[in-house]
């Protein structure tokens, strides 16, 4: 039985329940990357429009606001399109951040990198 994006949004969403704010832009990183490597995430809109509805069901009703690399329609959400981004998302909600771009990931590993003297 192959898995549904539903399936793969839940996952995610259950994943990052209890993980401190700070680490669930690594934890969804490499959720997507695990799931494209994969070849499990087979239509990312579909997968970012229903995790977005997840949230949303399960969250505050908070506005929600998801910044992207491209154009992309999230039902329900304000969507920015930050080119700089270069790709994934980042959502933001009730003062809270979840950055699975890859200009984040860049930046995060520059800052590995810089606090390790490298």
């Amino acid at each position: 039985m192959a898995t549904t994006q539903r399936q793969l949004a839940e996952a995610l969403f259950e994943l990052l329940v209890g993980t401190e704010e700070a680490k669930q832009g690594e934890v969804i990183t490499k959720f997507i990357h695990e799931i494209t490597q994969r070849g499990l995430l087979t239509d990312t809109d579909r997968f970012l429009r229903t995790f977005e509805n997840i949230l949303r069901a399960r969250v505050d009703d908070e506005n929600l606001r998801v910044t992207v690399a491209h154009e992309v329609t999230i039902f329900g959400a304000d969507v920015v399109v930050d080119p700089s981004l270069i790709g994934g998302a980042k959502a933001e909600q009730a003062g809270r951040v979840s950055d699975a771009s890859v200009s984040g990931r860049l930046d995060q590993i520059r800052k590995s990198l810089i606090a390790n003297g490298s």
